[in-house]
């Protein structure tokens, strides 16, 4: 696990001091009772925000603002969500819209449309052919045929990010595609690639959530006791929202003990 809210054991930065409200991420091990991580990926917690809600945050949050980024300043200009009713994507619709772009939302059946339009997504469709005319900004979770298909529905100035590949599917497309409109950029994303320190992006998410601005989309909250059901549900329909699980130690233990063996890695933690 990457994602965790909790109580902070010792001071930490930016003035935090023990006893705090904070949430984080940490690059593994955060399913335990104490975490460790870098003093700049942790921030202070608002009180209106649940434990609840800010574990939802770190990951999907954090990967739907810094994909924004990496395209041209979305005021005004036309964004595409793929995966939209996905995790990422619900947050990346969310603070589009909020950033001033129409937001087009790309999900893959009809009913999730209607959940992923109230989040204020402009237009819903359900299959690349649907799409008309160009985007600026491009975030591209599904790959195979349809990152192929939209690259052929970027601006000439715009950005195609892709952060995912849900399909699992080989992309084939035409070079022409590509070489024709010579100043399209391909952008790869990889959370932890990035150098910036994410204590800032995490304080600004959790604000957006005290603001009521931003919705977490809890499916449910669970004990950590469920944690192996809960993650044979994820795995087996890839729910679009989250659910949050409410002891850590004596579900990372249900989860490491149910899980098969060959697949057991060792966790980190301590600290947090």
């Amino acid at each position: 696990g990457w994602d965790f809210a909790g109580v902070l054991h010792g001071d930490g930065p930016g003035g935090l001091r023990a006893g705090a409200r904070v949430l984080g991420i940490g690059a593994g091990g955060s399913w335990a009772q104490r975490v460790a991580v870098p003093a700049g990926w942790v921030a202070a917690l608002p009180d209106t925000v649940t434990f609840a809600q800010a574990a939802a945050l770190p990951t999907a949050g954090l990967t739907a603002i810094r994909t924004l980024r990496l395209g041209p300043a979305i005021l005004g200009r036309r964004v595409l969500v793929t995966g939209a009713s996905g995790g990422v994507g619900r947050f990346a619709v969310q603070v589009a819209r909020l950033g001033g772009a129409h937001v087009t939302a790309l999900v893959g059946s009809r009913d999730r449309a209607a959940s992923v339009c109230a989040l204020g997504a402009h237009d819903v469709l359900m299959d690349v052919s649907e799409l008309r005319g160009v985007f600026d900004l491009i975030l591209e979770s599904v790959g195979g045929d349809t990152l192929a298909a939209l690259l052929t529905k970027i601006d000439p100035d715009g950005t195609l990010v892709m952060f995912g590949n849900s399909s699992g599917q080989t992309t084939t497309f035409n070079a022409r595609d590509l070489y024709l409109d010579a100043g399209v950029p391909l952008r790869g994303f990889e959370l932890f690639h990035q150098p910036a320190p994410f204590g800032r992006d995490l304080a600004y998410l959790a604000g957006l959530v005290a603001e009521g601005a931003l919705d977490p989309q809890l499916a449910d909250e669970l004990p950590w006791t469920e944690m192996p059901a809960a993650l044979r549900l994820r795995l087996r329909t890839q729910h679009a929202r989250r659910p949050h699980r409410d002891d850590p130690a004596r579900l990372y233990r249900a989860w490491r003990d149910d899980r098969p063996a060959h697949r057991r890695r060792r966790e980190g933690g301590a600290r947090a």
